[in-house]
């Protein structure tokens, strides 16, 4: 063979080896892009959803608790990641549940390490591997996952007592556990599309009584746990929240979007109205006028929007308040409230949690606002804000903040889009 042949031939097979090289390697960047796209792998480029927990034994940061145990028993460790939180209720120290827009409910009972899913509706046992079988367990998931959350509610008497508030094709309906989230049963179901479920409450004393707002202001209770429902109350406008606060003489209390505040002392029977008013805030940052949320132009010490209504349980008849797009609190409704000034060029703001300390009250009081959380230790004279999480994915917004009752420097914090 000639010289030139020779070096014609290891031009020509190199190549070919380069083009190999070439196209093989562009199969491994296309594969490597579509993996990313498939729900529950981390990239760069993901948004962390489902819940975080900062538990300072272990680490000083936040880490993600996204693992959910499957019907076959494995673990997956992103189960949660893209699900959107509405709520966490705490059932005990180590013991919760998490609330899912788009997910349905999951329970955890050691602290996040991993969750189990609780079904509104009956899923059977995905043993054997039949095609029919599999449709079939795919349809109940299907099933479930078209349950919109709401509110949950666990009855302070009876934790094995909890019902869950949601929509399905836009109609809103209760449902009721009556162990500990194994099973449900629906309670309650809206007849026309459009008025969700807001706020599920059941009485502190008698945790047969229950109460449900509905988002265009009617009350209803029941006396069986459920089992039937009657009207109570009508207000005839938009409302945002109901509960019952056994701490406070068992107070039953409606927000109203623009009427504010009323309460019954007697079951929902009767109801009074107390007007919530505003002054400036003690390190002497003013109220700013925005007629835009205000009800009345003559009325500068009023509110125009209410929010959320938050009583701090540890010291009596102390409240935090969302209104006109910002904080608020007082030692007592019959009081003017005074503005938590958070650190922000804007005061106006979308507060998605507030979170109290369970031993210091409104002393230590935590807030998200997008995906950054603020915590004030002196009632809003100075904050520190933790916007990072210290976790390497960018995170959804924070939904809901837990601080645990045992240990108040343990966090949860729900996320969502």
């Amino acid at each position: 063979m000639s010289v030139q042949t020779f070096t014609s031939s290891i031009s020509s097979t190199l190549s070919q080896r380069i083009f190999v090289l070439f196209i093989s390697s562009l199969a491994i960047l296309l594969s490597a892009a579509s993996c990313s796209l498939i729900p529950g792998l981390n990239n760069s480029n993901d948004v962390t959803l489902g819940l975080l927990k900062k538990d300072p034994s272990i680490r000083d940061s936040f880490g993600r608790i996204n693992t959910v145990e499957t019907l076959s028993g494995d673990k997956d460790s992103s189960g949660l990641l893209n699900s959107n939180v509405v709520e966490i209720a705490r059932e005990s120290n180590d013991n919760l549940f998490a609330l899912t827009e788009d997910s349905g409910l999951f329970k955890t009972d050691n602290g996040g390490q991993y969750w189990s899913r609780r079904y509104i509706f009956a899923v059977g046992s995905n043993n054997g591997d039949s095609e029919e079988r599999n449709e079939e367990i795919n349809g109940q998931l299907a099933r479930n996952n078209s349950v919109v959350g709401v509110d949950l509610e666990i009855s302070p008497a009876n934790p094995n007592l909890l019902f869950v508030s949601g929509t399905i094709d836009d109609i809103g309906k209760i449902w009721r556990s009556e162990d500990n989230g194994k099973t449900f049963k629906e309670v309650y179901s809206e007849i026309d599309k459009g008025n969700s479920v807001v706020s599920v409450a059941v009485d502190g004393r008698n945790g047969n009584i229950v109460y449900a707002l509905l988002e265009g202001g009617v009350v209803l209770r029941s006396d069986d746990t459920g089992a039937t429902w009657r009207k109570i109350r009508e207000f005839n406008t938009d409302a945002v929240q109901l509960d019952v606060v056994p701490e406070f003489n068992n107070s039953l209390f409606v927000l109203l979007k623009k009427q504010g505040y009323w309460f019954s002392l007697n079951n929902g029977d009767s109801w009074n109205q107390i007007e919530l008013t505003h002054e400036d805030s003690e390190i002497g940052e003013r109220q700013t006028d925005d007629f835009s949320v205000r009800s009345s132009i003559f009325d500068e010490d009023g509110f125009g929007v209410f929010e959320s209504l938050i009583p701090v349980t540890n010291k009596k008849n102390s409240w935090i308040l969302l209104a006109d797009r910002q904080i608020w609190y007082s030692d007592d409704l019959n009081k003017p409230f005074i503005k938590l000034v958070l650190p922000l060029t804007d005061e106006k703001y979308k507060v998605a949690s507030v979170a109290v300390d369970p031993e210091r009250g409104i002393d230590r009081v935590l807030v998200s606002i997008d995906d950054n959380l603020f915590e004030t230790n002196n009632r809003g004279q100075s904050w520190t804000t933790n916007n990072a999480i210290g976790i390497s994915s960018e995170i959804g917004n924070i939904s809901d903040i837990v601080i645990e009752d045992s240990n108040t420097n343990v966090l949860y914090l729900g996320l969502t889009n």
